[in-house]
């Protein structure tokens, strides 16, 4: 891949549309999806997509709501494979995706550090050593120890990111998570993707 961290050739994919009623999602998990979809009952997401990231880029995909962007950072992620095309990814990647997204809503924040922590392969060791910076990051200290339930839209961001931001991945995907939250932070926040 050379200077290349992200190549993506030709990548489209498309979802199933729902049924009047019952789900096609739900048809085909129990098998009783009779015939094969009508070309109707499918939705393009994406279509034909070209793009080569190099490494030390920051790149910003922009469109209006519905346009695929969160769909195309799942390809990325290895979340979604495409219908077509090619995705060739170098590193390790992580996507804060969405507000408390990955989050277990019963733990507290302190707890959901260790989860997070442990679901991306560290340590028990390595995330206790993390922890006193992350919780320093997101500026919640005094919250850290109440659930996730009780945290605002803005905390649970601020949180999320701190802790995404701290596993130092080789490759960081955001979706619509810096529109949340106070100027400070976010300020705080792009100042740590540009480190």
């Amino acid at each position: 891949m050379s200077e290349s961290t992200i190549i993506i050739q030709g990548a489209s994919l498309d979802y199933p549309r729902k049924k009047k009623g019952v789900g096609l999602l739900r048809e085909l998990i129990t098998g009783r999806f009779k015939k094969v979809p009508r070309k109707d009952r499918w939705f393009r997401a994406l279509n034909g997509i070209n793009l080569e990231i190099k490494k030390g880029e920051v790149v910003g995909i922009m469109g209006p709501n519905g346009s695929g962007k969160s769909t195309l950072l799942r390809v990325i992620a290895g979340i979604y494979a495409p219908d077509e095309g090619l995705v060739e990814v170098e590193g390790r990647i992580t996507l804060l995706a969405g507000i408390g997204t990955g989050f277990n809503q019963d733990l507290t924040g302190r707890e959901n550090i260790k989860l997070t922590g442990s679901i991306y392969g560290f340590d028990s060791k390595s995330i206790n050593e993390m922890e006193e910076g992350i919780i320093d990051f997101s500026g919640i200290r005094e919250f850290i120890d109440d659930p996730i339930r009780t945290y605002s839209a803005g905390m649970r961001a601020r949180l999320g990111f701190a802790i995404i931001s701290n596993l130092e991945p080789d490759i960081l995907l955001l979706d619509e998570v810096m529109s949340v939250g106070d100027y400070e932070f976010r300020k705080k926040s792009r100042a740590r993707i540009d480190e």
